[in-house]
């Protein structure tokens, strides 16, 4: 386990291999557009109340003695309804790890695919077994304690929580082709008019209705998954900071610095 002020910390596993990420602010909560993470993520606060939305989904609110619970990928946000929360815990796993947990749990079903029907899980014994995870990490406790009460509180979830399939209503072809083309573009990314121009679509209505199934428009998206890059190339400790500005398409490492503030909240040198 890794960790900084203000608190991030990195959760390894007897291989070395990064498979979570923890953050926590006593004060600092800053509100956040819709975005979205690569990783399964869950949040809690100890004080207060917070707004948690998905893009197709009416808002919900988060209070002390639940947790919200975000899949890979979900475009969300997060704001306050009035007054600021106090402790805000949030750790983010790797869906492949999760993938595992689930395997081990059980075996004889079909693999989940982390879509579910509930934004927010309100029950409280859950919420104390996180907040005893995140505190525990707080204090560094030694990384194979962490995991095993990792893997009782994924374990708990799983017995508590719908997995569905996705609604097959709403897969979307041309979206989703548009989507893999951008993910193919993330180190040179195309304007609207030429991704309008290779798809034979006029450019409002194509990012109307790319926004319509993925919840953030074809510029918004593309910074969103240009910024997924570049924290995993920030992880891997091999490149600087200008060089992976490059590397993911931004101007310029100023252009690039800014981007990654305004969503994470903290600076590329930090988070690394």
């Amino acid at each position: 386990m890794s960790c900084k002020k203000p608190t991030v910390c990195r959760l390894f596993d007897n291989d070395g291999k990064i498979y979570g990420e923890f953050k926590y602010n006593r004060e600092d909560f800053r509100r956040f557009g819709f975005h979205s993470h690569p990783t399964f993520s869950l949040s809690a606060i100890e004080e207060g109340a917070i707004e948690v939305r998905f893009h197709d989904e009416a808002p919900r609110i988060l209070r002390p003695g639940a947790v919200a619970l975000y899949p890979p990928d979900r475009v969300h946000r997060t704001a306050l309804p009035s007054s600021r929360p106090l402790g805000y815990y949030n750790l983010h796993l790797d869906p492949a790890y999760c993938l595992q947990r689930w395997r081990e749990q059980k075996p004889d079903t079909k693999d989940f695919n982390m879509f579910w029907q509930m934004p927010v899980l309100e029950n409280r014994g859950f919420f104390e077994h996180f907040l005893l995870l995140c505190r525990l990490i707080l204090e560094e406790e030694p990384p194979k304690r962490i995991e095993t009460l990792l893997k009782g509180l994924l374990y708990d979830l799983f017995d508590q929580i719908h997995f569905i399939r996705q609604d097959t209503d709403s897969i979307d072809p041309l979206t989703d082709s548009v989507a893999r083309f951008l993910h193919e573009r993330l180190d040179d990314p195309p304007g609207l008019d030429e991704i309008s121009r290779h798809f034979g679509y006029h450019p409002d209505a194509l990012n109307r209705r790319f926004k319509r199934r993925f919840g953030l428009s074809l510029r918004a998206y593309l910074i969103d998954r240009r910024l997924h890059r570049a924290k995993a190339l920030l992880l891997e400790g091999e490149h600087s900071v200008a060089q992976i500005a490059a590397e993911t398409g931004f101007y310029d490492q100023s252009h690039f610095v800014k981007a990654f503030k305004k969503a994470y909240s903290l600076p590329p040198k930090e988070y690394r």
